[in-house]
């Protein structure tokens, strides 16, 4: 996946907030100002040179970039999750690494770790007899470098109230209440978190697992969109039925802005998706995501187009028209795989009908709707088919699934190994195979290898949704006066702060060089998100100025564009030279006469 195509589908979706221009370096007097790149369309409010902030030291200046400070590539283990399973579809149990063989992009990948999950006991299954059913591992132990061992679940429950009926979603709410009492164990946590076109946390990784009763009571009592988009929908249907083949060009303009409209959801609820599974990327254990959702379409205006196409008998006419979401849809499946977080689809209404609100009579054949209805089911079934994980589809009990589910987070297989082209960010294929017949893996499809700048955008994304400050550069903000903006907008000046003390610096014959990369994001009430911006910055400290320098901090400032109400914003800096990072957030009330207090940020609720 190109790194474009992220940034593209993440700033068609950003909603409520802009980050615009930015940025004064401390530097001697005057010294240039530098700008991080900003959305499209946004203006660059850069401050005179000679304003430097009270931060600017003389004598620690930008410095021209040298990738021979930080050329060395963190080198890290890439893990896969494996499921084996019999003819009868039962879960084996017992293989030992010499069972497995991995390839990467077609060629065969030594398996440097390998340790069974879960413990239980028995012996392995025989070789000629896979189908009699799973066998217990032994007391736990693996072979060659590998032990059992119960790693731990971080378990997000994603609720799409964009994509469901209120009613549906109840009732799977409350068949996880037995899955969730059956399945954690000491040390795993869970996040509930739901898109209202927007992410909500409703109960965060670090809160007590015995709130979460309460916080899926309350989120029963709330409502979903689903119903608001099959109206949407019906009555698109309904006008398109009425103005019938004669006024071809108005049916098809209801046709073109419904699924413009269904399409710019879409897109928003893929969004959301990426953000989170961006903010899961540092956590360490196993990371499974349930995702109860009616699905989204891919060939969006398949149900409008496709009914001016069988009403009007042009078979294929509109082909050009619909609109394809199947690129989000692989850019969330990547970056999944990347964090190496697992899908579990569970889709909560099953089929529907395509009928007019008056008489009851189809507004499209039964073949249209059956298309329709497996078009939007692709997309469960893709996200947990890529990921290893299983989809649940066209049903109203899903304990059968659940138990499956469980059975699967609870044993399977890992195995590790080191990429040949770290940190690369391209997108590699994976094939694991079992080396005794009869039996078959269950894995993700690919990996990707992020790079140390999507490492670090995760991070930020962290800080924004799940509250994570981790601050070893003993980093800080200070937040000056806000000031009205154009539409109806405040630019808020922000510095962030970090001492210099703090920096490793690389020793050359003119002096210390050293660089930081500050990464800056911002996340409002509604849990809409603006792109996240990002700047190198290289340094240069003279001998002479070294200790007086040493004993001051770097300034960098930054103005942001931030619409009214409750905003959360959050810095990442990186020490490039010691490969440290540490982020800071603030929680700023904005008022519509452009005024901004500051509040230390407080844990998602």
């Amino acid at each position: 996946m190109k790194r474009g195509t992220i940034k593209t589908l993440i700033r068609g979706c950003a909603t409520s907030a802009l980050i615009l221009a930015a940025i004064s370096v401390p530097a001697p007097a005057g010294a240039s100002a530098l700008a991080v790149g900003q959305a499209p369309g946004a203006a660059v409010s850069s401050p005179p040179a000679a304003a430097a902030p009270s931060a600017a030291v003389p004598g620690a200046s930008p410095d021209v970039a040298d990738e021979s400070l930080v050329e060395s590539i963190e080198v890290r283990v890439v893990g896969i999750d494996v499921v084996v399973r019999d003819r009868s579809g039962k879960q084996v149990t017992g293989l030992t690494r010499d069972d497995f063989a991995l390839l990467v992009d077609g060629r065969k990948t030594e398996i440097t770790n390998f340790y069974a999950l879960g413990d239980a006991g028995g012996p392995p299954p025989a070789a000629t007899a896979a189908t009699a059913g799973p066998a217990s591992v032994p007391s736990p132990a693996a072979d060659a470098g590998g032990v059992a061992k119960r790693e731990r679940l971080d378990l997000v429950i994603y609720v799409d109230n964009a994509n469901l009926h209120p009613f549906d979603r109840n009732r799977i709410l409350e068949q996880l209440r037995s899955f969730l009492q059956h399945t954690l164990g000491p040390g795993d946590q869970v996040l509930l978190v739901t898109h209202d076109l927007g992410l909500q946390v409703r109960h965060a990784f670090r809160d007590s697992p015995g709130t979460l009763g309460a916080a899926l009571d309350k989120l029963k009592k709330e409502t979903a969109w689903g119903l608001n988009h099959d109206l949407a929908t019906r009555q698109a249907m309904e006008q398109i039925q009425m103005l019938g083949c004669n006024r071809l060009e108005e049916a098809q303009a209801i046709a073109r802005a419904h699924a413009d409209a269904v399409f710019a959801d879409v897109k928003m609820t893929y969004a959301s998706l990426y953000h989170l599974i961006q903010s899961l990327g540092g956590m360490e254990g196993r990371k499974a995501l349930l995702y109860v959702s009616d699905g989204v379409l891919t060939q969006v205006g398949n149900d409008v187009f496709g009914q001016i196409e069988e009403m009007c008998g042009h078979v294929n006419r509109f082909a050009n028209l619909k609109l394809d979401a199947s690129a989000p849809l692989r850019e969330v499946a990547a970056i999944a795989n990347a964090n190496q977080v697992t899908f579990y689809t569970l889709e909560a209404s099953g089929l529907r009908n395509y009928v007019s609100s008056e008489d009851l009579r189809p507004l499209v054949s039964f073949e249209l709707s059956r298309m329709i209805d497996a078009d939007r089911q692709d997309s469960l079934s893709s996200l947990a088919r890529e990921t290893g994980g299983r989809a649940a589809l066209n049903g109203s009990d899903f304990t059968r699934d659940l138990a499956e589910i469980a059975a699967e987070l609870d044993g399977g297989y890992s195995l590790g190994f080191t990429p040949p082209h770290p940190g690369d960010g391209k997108i590699h294929q994976l094939e694991v195979e079992v080396r005794r017949p009869g039996l078959r893996a269950s894995y993700r499809q690919s990996y990707r290898d992020r790079s140390a700048a999507e490492r670090l955008e995760g991070q930020v994304e962290a800080a924004l949704i799940h509250g994570d400050a981790d601050n070893p550069l003993a980093a800080s903000l200070a937040v000056g006066p806000a000031a009205p903006a154009a539409h109806g907008r405040v630019l808020v000046p922000v510095q962030v702060r970090v001492p210099f003390g703090k920096l490793a610096f690389v020793p050359r014959e003119d002096g210390r060089h050293g660089r930081v990369s500050i990464f800056v994001g911002n996340m409002d009430a509604r849990g809409g998100m603006s792109p996240i911006q990002q700047v190198q910055l290289p340094l240069h400290i003279p001998d002479a100025d070294l200790k007086r320098v040493l004993a001051s901090h770097l300034g960098y400032d930054v103005k942001l564009s931030l619409a009214p109400g409750r905003q959360r914003i959050a810095f990442v800096v990186r020490d490039d030279v010691a490969r440290v990072s540490a982020s800071v957030i603030q929680d700023l009330d904005i008022d519509q006469a452009g005024h901004a207090a500051a509040h230390a940020a407080k844990p998602p609720s």
